[in-house]
């Protein structure tokens, strides 16, 4: 056998071995494939459904400012865990807790451009104190002020509550 053709049996036995190394290295130090995330759920009837959201105690007209901050965070921010950015949702929510219709507002969800708002504003008010509560960007937040001298609580175009 020539010189040449050893160096070309020992180049094919050495890229064999290569490739094989190669091979085997990939399959046993393969990190195992990652999960696939688990889906996230969608909202089931009874999380958009305000009737069943629970309440920390029923509304009360005459509740503390307190007391009713507390109930206005844990009904909004029920139905605000569910994604929902209907200013509907947030208003039957409340309507199912027991709040009256005529102390509630709510934004139109609808923009100039019949495109949907990227926030919606809803309040109820008690006496003379307005709880708003405003959902945008994946965040609820809340806040308490007087009434307006127009006496509503929100300040700018609002949807009648109609539905």
């Amino acid at each position: 056998m020539s010189r040449a053709t050893k160096r070309l049996i020992l180049s094919a036995v050495v890229t064999v071995l290569f490739i094989a190394t190669a091979v085997l290295s990939y399959t046993v130090l393969m990190p195992e494939p990652p999960e696939p995330p688990a889906p996230k759920p969608t909202p089931t009837a009874a999380a958009v459904n305000p009737g069943h959201i629970a309440v920390p105690e029923p509304y009360d007209p005459e509740a503390s400012v307190a007391q009713a901050e507390r109930f206005f965070d844990r009904v909004a921010g029920t139905v605000a865990g569910t994604g929902a950015m209907d200013g509907a949702a947030y208003i039957q929510a409340f309507r199912a807790a027991g709040v009256p219709d005529d102390v509630m507002e709510v934004t139109d969800h609808n923009g100039t451009a019949g495109t949907m708002q990227e926030t919606v504003q809803f309040s109820v008010r008690y006496g003379n104190t307005c709880l708003i509560g405003d959902v945008g960007h994946g965040t609820f937040t809340s806040t308490t002020m007087p009434e307006t001298h127009w006496d509503t609580c929100l300040i700018g175009g609002t949807r009648p509550i109609d539905f």
